[in-house]
């Protein structure tokens, strides 16, 4: 199975709902965001907008499905026969469990091809979307975790973080919940954090970027050096901390 994450223009969205449900593939996820691509937004007048509006939709398909759906997407979401810059962008990434709240069932490892996996150390993300790593650690309400299995990459869990105003303990209690992650990918963190999930055994990196390629770069043993944030703030000015170690 696989979740296609499409982010289009507001003014497509429910063009592209009304395909999909058209398709056959009713079941979708809505959500607004904010973001820009290699343009860096637009520009009009002497007012440059970099952060453009976006919706993004989550769609979960059968690995036979994907090539269809992308293209009722595409088709749906696209300006014209040829399209124009800022129609959006397309993700896939593989889904390896799934659960149904009311009946508590589940599907684990799923696979279309019903191989099984070996669990591999996870790796924990702090994204304020899900698709690019690009949150600081002491904004993070949740860390997303990806596995890896058969050399492909996917999302296994999001976990809340423990509440600020702990101190230190706080990050005790969050590399306590991330313990079978072996890294930490955030687009800041404060020195305290650093200090002690480093003493937990934790790799942490700080850049920012896609997640897919992030977290597979790490897995593959790749430099980071093309991610890595080039302007890093002090502690307390990437975040609303007070400059404390966020704790």
């Amino acid at each position: 199975m696989l979740m296609i994450r499409s982010i289009v223009r507001p003014e497509k969205v429910d063009n592209v709902l009304a395909a999909l449900m058209e398709a056959g593939f009713p079941g979708v996820t809505k959500m607004s965001v904010v973001g820009r691509g290699k343009q860096c937004g637009i520009k009009i007048g002497e007012i440059t907008y970099d952060e453009i509006p976006k919706e993004m939709l989550l769609t979960a398909v059968k690995d036979q499905d994907k090539d269809f759906v992308i293209k009722t997407i595409i088709d749906a979401a696209r300006t014209g026969e040829k399209g124009a810059y800022g129609d959006g962008k397309i993700f896939v990434v593989p889904v390896m469990e799934s659960y149904t709240i009311s009946s508590g069932s589940d599907r684990r490892n799923i696979s279309d091809s019903g191989e099984n996996s070996i669990r591999k150390p996870n790796i924990a993300v702090a994204s304020m979307e899900g698709v690019l790593v690009n949150q600081h650690l002491g904004e993070a309400d949740r860390l997303l975790v990806y596995g890896r299995d058969s050399g492909i990459v996917s999302l296994l869990d999001s976990r809340p973080t423990p509440p600020a105003g702990t101190g230190l303990n706080r990050w005790d209690d969050l590399a306590d919940s991330i313990k079978d992650c072996g890294a930490l990918l955030v687009s800041g963190i404060g020195e305290k954090p650093r200090q002690v999930l480093s003493a937990k055994g934790i790799d942490i990196f700080e850049i920012e970027g896609l997640i897919e390629d992030a977290v597979s770069a790490v897995y593959e043993g790749k430099p980071l050096h093309h991610r890595i944030k080039h302007h890093l703030n002090s502690c307390g000015e990437g975040c609303s901390g007070g400059g404390t170690g966020c704790g």
